[in-house]
């Protein structure tokens, strides 16, 4: 005769659930880590995934700067595809800030772009946010240059 009750034969269901969390982390911390490996971080990752095929860095740069001058900001741009991206064009959110050296090809992982933004003339001292919108020959999310910018009379 079995004494096997339906309550301690196979396999529980609490049992079934710690596997599947087991598993499920497992996935998640090999994702990540192939992620880091491909793209370099957890940043250029997100990029990646949102469907950047650039990503900006820094993602805004924040400078100080008297009134009436002009600032040269650097950039730098990774590239998340396998394949070469050109920058064709770019838009600006204010004629103060501009960028040179379009069209730029980017064939390395990085590539370094540089924005000049010039500063009004004022007696007050004010904080501005102006942006740069990178057209590329590829379809990606937007890519941004910002400049957060502290005016300094």
């Amino acid at each position: 005769m079995n004494n096997a009750t339906p309550a301690n034969c196979g396999v529980s269901v609490i049992s079934i659930l710690k596997t599947t969390a087991l598993i499920a982390g497992s996935l998640i911390i090999l994702f990540v880590v192939l992620s880091i490996i491909m793209f370099g971080t957890w940043t250029a990752t997100v990029a990646w995934a949102n469907g950047s095929k650039v990503l900006v860095e820094p993602d805004v740069a924040k400078i100080d700067i008297r009134s009436n001058t002009t600032i040269v900001i650097p950039f730098t741009l990774r590239r998340l595809s396998s394949c070469p991206i050109r920058v064709v064009g770019a838009t600006s959110s204010c004629s103060c800030i501009r960028i040179t050296g379009l069209p730029l090809e980017i064939r390395e992982r990085t590539a370094k772009i540089e924005a000049s933004f010039t500063a009004e003339n004022t007696t007050v001292r004010k904080e501005v946010e102006q942006t740069i919108t990178l057209y590329l020959n590829v379809d990606s999310a937007e890519t941004v240059l910002a400049v957060r910018a502290n005016i300094i009379p």
